[in-house]
């Protein structure tokens, strides 16, 4: 063990060997001490890709310009490049210009060169908020977006809100029918819904048959309810409307907007036919369905991309899962018919930033309060109906026993005939038939009554006695009552009953 005072004494020597040397200036000076080296921070790379060296890509900037609406870049557009394409997905990370909220909504668009459009695809933003991360198989140009949801949000919701009316159209013009009055003779009668405009409508004669036509005066597409009356002609709906009209069935008359639908209402006496406007849940359904779809259109449009309402409605009703939610509430109708798969698959990668807009819960608070509104709108306004009733006969001017000799006839207050005729012969009294016949649609005019008449029942006697045809059930006829006498026009004769002139049934 070294003694501590030698090694003090050892040290005192070698001090002043070092300054009797550094005094003479003996020898070379000593160097002159250096601070530490220290490593240069590594620049931040624009581009990494899971696998790769920096090295071995090639990356060039540019500034981008917004491709769309509430679109912002907040990167630089990287053109990326390497000896060989990825053969499976593979995660990179683009560099932003500057931290971003972590709440921001941020894709990654990409493009195969300048002159061709942008596509989207899904990005993640990282903890740092400096970095995006995202998932590509081929490289070329990408960049970072920043979407600017509340204000896309506003627009969607204003825009959706602006396409739910189904007001008047003024152009819609009042169908014309023919010969009214006449129609409303044999006890037809019209009432109908007052205040009402969803349909214009006329009540009058084809030829020989009563038809009451409707148009249809909204904007949007109507059902027609018609119970037993028959259409004799409906319009067949344009283009624009053919997806709606497969969804709603036949048991109404699916009635587009300008478009006009006769029904045939004869009727028998005390028969009444219903014919109104109906609009059921699936078609209030349809109406908040098209409004959101067109929106959407719209704003694909504001993000340069291309839409058309008409497409993508028959694209989305054509869809199992969409076209059976509907009517069925809106919560389900977002679900089935706009998720974010269903949009991607409808409008393509645009469809990633769509479904930020119907995935809001502002959205889906929307559509709840509209189909409340639209319910309610249908049940003040939009249902309207038209009564055409056939009341029972008035066959007062008709009711009575007449006679001549040798036959009767008489007529009760339901129309009801029973004509018995008898013939005079040298043997005597004999029987020729007993007649039973229905009358309808009497009518008086200048004093003249006139009925319709059909056989219900024919007992013949004599055949021979009958000149002309024998009378068979079936047989239709006019009955007419003049001054009290009454012709049969089946046996050709008069009979008299009051206020009848003497011999005038002889």
């Amino acid at each position: 063990m070294r003694h501590p005072s030698r090694h003090r004494v050892l040290v005192a020597l070698l001090v002043a060997v070092f300054v009797l040397v550094a005094g003479c200036g003996g020898g070379d000076p000593l160097p002159k001490a250096q601070p530490p080296t220290i490593a240069p921070t590594p620049t931040d790379p624009g581009v990494a890709v899971d696998g790769l060296d920096p090295e071995d890509l090639d990356v060039t900037d540019d500034t981008g310009i917004s491709p769309g609406a509430n679109l912002s870049f907040v990167s630089p557009v990287y053109s990326v490049t390497t000896a060989t394409q990825p053969t499976a997905p593979t995660k990179v990370q683009l560099t932003l210009d500057t931290v971003i909220p972590r709440t921001s909504s941020v894709f990654v668009v990409t493009r195969a060169s300048a002159s061709t459009p942008w596509t989207y695809l899904p990005a993640r933003l990282m903890t740092d908020q400096k970095h995006v991360e995202f998932s590509t198989s081929h490289f070329s140009q990408f960049a970072v977006v920043l979407m600017d949801v509340e204000s896309a949000l506003a627009t969607f919701r204003a825009d959706v809100g602006s396409r739910l009316g189904a007001g008047v159209d003024p152009k819609v013009e009042k169908p014309e029918c023919d010969q009214t009055d006449e129609a409303k003779e044999d006890g037809y009668s019209v009432a109908f819904t007052r205040k009402k405009k969803t349909l214009f409508w006329c009540f009058g004669l084809e030829g020989d048959k009563r038809v009451l036509k409707v148009v249809n005066r909204r904007v949007l597409p109507i059902q027609v309810s018609h119970a037993d009356a028959p259409e004799i002609d409906a319009a067949t709906p344009p283009k624009r409307w053919v997806a709606w009209a497969g969804l709603l069935g036949t048991k109404a008359t699916f009635l587009a907007p300008g478009r006009t639908v006769t029904y045939d209402v004869d009727l028998e006496p005390l028969q009444r036919v219903l014919v109104g406007s109906a609009v059921d849940s699936r078609a209030q359904a349809l109406r908040a369905f098209q409004a959101t779809a067109g929106a959407l259109v719209a704003a694909v449009t504001n993000l340069g991309g291309k839409g058309n309402t008409l497409k993508t409605v028959a694209s989305l009703v054509a869809r199992p899962q969409c076209s059976k939610v509907l009517g069925q509430g809106s919560d389900k109708m977002l679900a089935g018919c706009f998720s974010r798969r269903k949009l991607v698959a409808t409008f393509g990668s645009e469809g990633l930033l769509l479904a930020r807009l119907t995935g809001d819960r502002s959205t889906a608070t929307l559509l709840r309060q509209q189909f409340k509104a639209i319910a309610l709108e249908v049940q003040k306004d939009g249902v309207q109906n038209i009564l055409v009733r056939r009341a029972k006969p008035d066959f007062a001017a008709l009711v009575g026993s007449f006679s001549a000799e040798g036959r009767t006839m008489v007529i009760n207050a339901d129309g009801l005939v029973l004509e018995s005729v008898t013939n005079v012969t040298d043997e005597g009294i004999k029987k020729m038939a007993d007649l039973t016949y229905q009358l309808s649609e009497p009518r008086t005019e200048d004093g003249v009554t006139r009925a319709q008449a059909v056989v219900t029942k024919a007992k013949i006697y004599d055949r021979k006695a009958f000149r002309l045809r024998v009378p068979r059930v079936g047989d239709e006829a006019t009955v007419k009552v003049e001054k009290g006498v009454i012709r049969s026009p089946y046996v050709k004769r008069n009979y008299c009953g009051a206020g009848a002139k003497k011999n005038a049934c002889s």
